[in-house]
């Protein structure tokens, strides 16, 4: 009797874990979540402070490097 309830609960215990797919989608699903928010933040930055995202500024001179 001992046997067959240690079985049972053992038996029970294992299908509580998710299997390796069900893992594998539930943490894909919230990498995109975290990247599409971190994008969606730079995007907001970025029309807050465009200037900031330009790489030459016209009133600034630029190097002459073939010296």
């Amino acid at each position: 009797m001992r046997t067959a309830l240690l079985m049972l609960s053992l038996l029970a215990a294992c299908s509580d874990e998710p299997s390796f797919d069900e893992q594998f989608d539930k943490q894909s699903a919230d990498i995109e979540a975290e990247a599409t928010k971190i994008e969606r933040d730079l995007k907001s930055q970025i029309d807050v402070l465009p200037e900031a995202t330009e790489t030459e500024k016209p009133d600034m001179p630029v190097k002459d490097s073939s010296k």
